[in-house]
């Protein structure tokens, strides 16, 4: 049997529409997990029931196992995740609700949080539920790309950060920390046109 090639380590998001869960994990070989979550008795206890499982999200490049995992923790018990303790406290994420939206947006704002910019490479949007507006509406430049926190800073990367839907780039920030206030016009990426997904010269 020939070696396979392995990829990355990344983040991943699935969602069962017959049960309305929600699960995180990593992997490096992200195909063959989605086969065990779907498929074998080798996938998580929790996805046994509630099959088939959509994947909603991925969050790619970790070069270690160990800076997915840290990813995924942060991402499973955002109530505990300190970077995400003033998003709570203001009420941008739930702190208690379980929902496909809520976990949606603590991935979108853990992705773009300088803890793990330096590291990661791109969050792909896979599958969003047919009533899709609560989802793109909140990527939008008038919700998440407008992060307006006390205390919130953007730092002003090499690169934007990009969220891809549908083999588009449906938002774009910069990289927010939590060590001193900035203006939104820093987070705003001026060379892209939110509403239609493409880069414009900046004049």
């Amino acid at each position: 049997m020939g070696n396979r090639c392995k990829e990355s380590y990344l983040c991943y998001m699935i969602y069962s529409v017959s049960t309305n869960r929600v699960y995180i994990g990593c992997t490096n070989d992200f195909s063959n997990r989605l086969h065990q979550h779907n498929s074998t008795k080798a996938g998580a206890k929790f996805t046994k029931y509630g099959r088939p499982w959509r994947c909603v999200a991925q969050v790619r490049g970790f070069p270690t196992q160990r800076e997915a995992m840290q990813f995924e923790w942060a991402w499973q018990k955002f109530w505990r995740c300190r970077p995400l303790k003033e998003l709570r406290e203001c009420g941008k994420i739930s702190a208690s609700s379980r929902s496909l939206i809520n976990y949606f947006k603590i991935g979108c704002y853990l992705y773009t949080h300088s803890r793990w910019a330096a590291i990661t490479t791109c969050m792909k949007v896979l599958w969003l539920p047919k009533a899709d507006t609560p989802y793109l509406s909140f990527l939008s430049d008038q919700t998440f790309s407008a992060i307006r926190l006390p205390g919130a800073q953007i730092q002003k990367p090499k690169t934007t950060r990009a969220i891809v839907y549908d083999n588009r780039a449906v938002a774009r920030c910069g990289v927010f920390s939590m060590d001193s206030v900035a203006s939104l016009s820093e987070l705003l990426d001026p060379s892209f046109d939110y509403e239609t997904g493409k880069n414009t010269p900046v004049l």
